[in-house]
């Protein structure tokens, strides 16, 4: 019995590799962009995926279905307002943030809500949409 995997999280967590679990037992791993085909035991099987405290939603897998894992909007969004607001604390760091609690406060708050947040999403797609991302 196999699951076909597919990888396109885009830049996010592109420099590390993504660990497929399976039942909370770690499988293998998926880099940047990367395909795989892995065995599972028997159906009805959870799946989901971590990344250095990053996780994915689960789902349950079956022989045949392929897997596509995707990078949520609000990952996204997340992400850039952390950015953003660490470019914008150090350029405006003398006016705005002159009490460095208000910084602290803001950041813990913006990465508890990465952690808090699904980094990345599990979908099972069928066959056509494989081959076309598969081509790309």
């Amino acid at each position: 019995m196999a699951v076909k995997i597919l990888r396109r999280t885009g830049w996010m967590g592109s420099l590390l590799s993504l660990n497929i679990k399976i039942d909370d037992e770690k499988i293998t791993a998926l880099r940047f962009d990367e395909k795989k085909e892995i065995d599972i035991p028997n159906d009805d099987m959870e799946m989901r995926v971590a990344q250095f405290g990053s996780s994915s939603n689960r789902i349950t897998v079956d022989d045949g279905d392929t897997v596509m894992i995707r990078t949520p909007i609000v990952s996204h969004v997340l992400m850039y307002s952390f950015f953003l607001f660490l470019i914008l604390s150090f350029i405006f760091s003398i006016t705005l943030f002159s009490n460095p609690w208000i910084f602290i406060t803001v950041a813990v708050i913006l990465l508890m809500l990465e952690f808090i947040t699904d980094q990345y999403r599990l979908e099972v797609i069928d066959k056509a949409e494989w081959k076309q991302n598969s081509a790309s």
